[in-house]
């Protein structure tokens, strides 16, 4: 998982162009490789000691970030050896899950929590583990072939892409193209895309116009092969981040054109891993731009009238507060890598469904043979071959580092008769794996202020009612975190409570196959619930609320952002707030000043059609006496204008 490491996590930030004279130096500037090297020479000049131990556990880091799995478990033991700590113990769990130990990955999750004396501290992580080691036992290594292509090298050989019959794209780091120049992060060359064939097992560079001397990769074509897109990561500043973008050409009269970057593609956030559908109308890749879940997770963009989209992120039931990337679509059928910590080791390969041109189906672990231990990145079903008349046919292409480095392999299932003998159905056991969560604004005093994303919000206390009833009490952990087990076909609504919060509620039966992971004996629910900061007297804006020109009527692409006051204003029964509106400078005061009455008059009259009290509501038009951005008016610009038309609510009692 060397290249793709840094091009995964180029956001943390890979300096890569930077002389270092010591371990930590090479270390903070993701020279991985290099702080190995130094810190080897530190390591046999100290004797037993937490410096010892510091260095061994910084060093297990390094070589789990390159790829090197077991030294990194040897390095780990020895950090642990020396007394370094409860981190130690966590990343030596980790590690030997990645290496499907199973059990002694168990076994130092019941240590760690007996060390910190908190026995459901990884609760749900032992839970996972067991479905993991359940997942193995079952798996029957003589249903399958897996065959390690010939066309592997030690470079890593990785995101493969169905080009024609018998032909793939694929990305690697196998040659340097870079006068010479190797990538720090890995100490190996930068990659480029290649073109295998694979009834030869030839490779070849692939069209120079989309390989540049740094990391190119990711090159997915439209079925008519006119339209391209590919991911770039380049230095522009070597005292800065990795950026990777997301570029198209197109081909008009059969001549490519000047690869271009995406239109929605902002400054300061990294996007990698495109995947076009069939039809050419939408385009998946992964991102850590605003507003995701996690780290990375899965965007859609969508082309309409030879315009792309702004994109939406897929959603909760598909992206976590882990990383989501490598997407690949096969008709309706969307894979994808994730590292959620229900996944065998590392990244683990998962699929999904378009469901009725609604929704996405709850997502499949694929399992062994597929998901492994170590890091699966790639799903590939050879799906473009006529028939059989090709020995590729019906056959995956899969993406793994479990031999050490990735590498693409070919995987057939073998077909046996399926026997007749009914077999009664097991009572499964459900896990509720429950996360809090809050929002994490650019300014964390201002709500109005950009949202960075999503963070675990800790020490949340919750309610658990079944059918009405409440059953248990209790509070998420120090990451915002509960497990705990659930009634098969039962309704639940779960209330959490934080101090500085507003209260916050869900429902659903177990029975909701949305947003769960199973396997025959247990069925584990993921359920996120975002509570939402109070901002004491502060207006804070309302999304998508607009008027047409001279109208004080809602329109109804208003009607979600009020609906999800509406639910606010129910989970919080004896909450008050003042509605607001506000217009820009244009026009004669007296009118703003009774426009602006009749906007907010029209959303507390919404709210009261949803079954809020009248008495916890209160209209205020400010007219343009308010601006959220002070100009002179015949100075405003048009973006000034459209901040200062707003519509806000503030909490007058709690």
């Amino acid at each position: 998982m060397l290249a793709v490491y840094c091009i995964l996590f180029a956001w943390q930030g890979c300096t890569i162009i930077e002389k270092v004279k010591t371990g930590y130096q090479a270390y903070d500037a993701k020279q991985y490789a290099k702080a190995i090297t130094l810190w080897e020479k530190d390591l046999k000049s100290l004797k037993s000691s937490p410096k010892r131990g510091e260095i061994a556990f910084l060093m297990s880091k390094s070589y789990a970030k390159i790829g090197k799995y077991k030294p990194a478990l040897d390095y780990v033991q020895i950090a642990i050896d020396n007394e370094y700590g409860v981190e130690a113990y966590l990343q030596k769990a980790e590690l030997l899950k990645m290496s499907e130990k199973y059990g002694e990955a168990l076994q130092t999750y019941e240590q760690l929590e007996d060390q910190i004396q908190d026995k459901d501290r990884f609760a749900k992580e032992k839970n996972a583990l067991k479905i993991n080691y359940d997942w193995r036992k079952k798996y029957n290594p003589k249903q399958f072939t897996i065959e390690k292509l010939k066309s592997n090298t030690d470079a890593d050989e990785y995101l493969p892409f169905e080009i024609g019959r018998d032909s793939i794209l694929f990305t690697s780091d196998k040659s340097n193209n870079n006068d010479g120049q190797t990538y720090a992060w890995t100490g190996r060359n930068y990659s480029d895309t290649y073109l295998l064939n694979l009834s030869n097992s030839e490779v070849s560079p692939y069209l120079d116009l989309f390989n540049s001397k740094e990391n190119d990769g990711a090159l997915v074509f439209s079925r008519d092969k006119n339209w391209v897109f590919y991911s770039s990561c380049r230095t522009i500043d070597p005292a800065q981040p990795t950026n990777c973008q997301l570029y198209f050409s197109r081909r008009i009269d059969g001549v490519w054109s000047e690869p271009s970057l995406m239109p929605f593609v902002q400054d300061g956030f990294q996007y990698v891993h495109p995947a076009i559908s069939a039809s050419g109308d939408y385009l998946i890749y992964a991102s850590n731009q605003e507003g995701t879940l996690g780290g990375m997770d899965l965007f859609i963009s969508r082309f309409k009238d030879e315009v792309w989209s702004d994109p939406i992120d897929l959603g909760s039931s598909i992206n976590s507060e882990f990383d989501e990337v490598f997407p690949s679509l096969v008709q309706d059928t969307l894979y994808f890598a994730s590292n959620h910590f229900s996944g065998m080791g590392g990244f683990d390969l998962y699929k999904t469904f378009w469901r009725n041109q609604q929704s996405w189906a709850p997502i499949i672990n694929v399992k062994p043979p597929f998901n492994s231990g170590a890091d699966d990145t790639g799903y590939l079903p050879l799906s473009l071959t006529p028939t059989d008349t090709s020995v590729y046919s019906n056959s995956i292409i899969l993406v793994s580092n479990r031999g050490g480095s990735d590498d693409l392999y070919l995987v057939k299932e073998k077909k046996y008769p399926q026997s007749n003998v009914p077999t009664a159905p097991k009572i499964q056991r459900i896990v509720l794996n429950l996360t809090s969560l809050h929002k994490i604004y650019m300014i964390s005093t201002d709500p109005n202020s950009p949202i960075r994303g999503r963070a675990p919000l800790a020490n949340v206390s919750f309610e658990i009612l079944e059918n009405g009833k409440s059953i248990k009490k209790s509070r998420t952990d120090d990451i915002g975190f509960a497990s705990l087990e659930l009634k098969p076909n039962t309704s639940y609504e779960i209330i959490c409570n934080k101090k500085d919060y507003f209260t916050s509620k869900i429902t659903f039966n177990t029975e909701d196959t949305s947003q769960t992971i199973e396997d025959e004996d247990t069925r584990i629910i993921d359920k996120r619930i975002l509570l939402e900061k109070k901002f004491k007297n502060q207006e804070i804006a309302l999304e998508n609320i607009y008027y047409n020109y001279d109208k004080w009527e809602l329109r109804e692409d208003a009607y979600p952002s009020l609906q999800n006051l509406a639910q606010l204003l129910r989970n919080n029964p004896t909450l008050q707030i003042q509605l607001s509106a506000h217009t820009d400078c244009r026009g004669e005061d007296d009118y703003n000043l009774d426009l602006s009455q009749k906007r907010a008059k029209s959303v507390v009259d919404y709210l009261i059609s949803q079954g809020i009290d009248p008495q916890r509501l209160v209209a205020v038009g400010y007219g343009e006496t308010s601006p959220n951005i002070p100009c002179v008016c015949e100075n405003c610009t048009e973006e000034q204008h459209q901040k200062n038309r707003r519509t806000t609510f503030k909490v007058l009692k709690e």
